[in-house]
């Protein structure tokens, strides 16, 4: 079939539906968050919004991926480096300040 003959049929929001999808594009910071150019078309704007959630989505699910793909020691094997790094920058504060009070007593201001 070429596309000249080709026939589509749109989306069809009764009643409820179409006041609610209204409302919503309605909204100020969708609005904004639009394109100017898919402002005036309803149907542009739905398909925009649609596009925008679904790049939401997938980047979500890739977080969330990577989140789970840890091997099992190694979350905990982190947070014990970084309890150990702690406690390497809290004795360096200390030293750190000990010098400061030595530095005092014999250093003139």
């Amino acid at each position: 079939m070429n596309k000249e003959n080709e026939k589509r049929n749109g989306v069809q929001y009764g009643g409820k539906d179409f006041d609610e999808l209204t409302e919503l594009l309605k909204d100020p910071l969708l609005r904004d968050m639009i394109p100017k150019k898919h402002r005036k078309r309803r149907n542009q704007q739905v398909l925009w919004c649609i596009k925008e959630f679904v790049k939401i989505i997938n980047h979500r699910q890739t977080t969330q991926q990577s989140h789970l793909n840890f091997p099992p020691g190694e979350l905990q094997d982190l947070h014990n480096e970084v309890e150990r790094l702690k406690s390497v920058i809290d004795d360096l504060s200390k030293t750190l300040e000990a010098t400061k009070i030595k530095k005092c007593k014999w250093w003139p201001l």
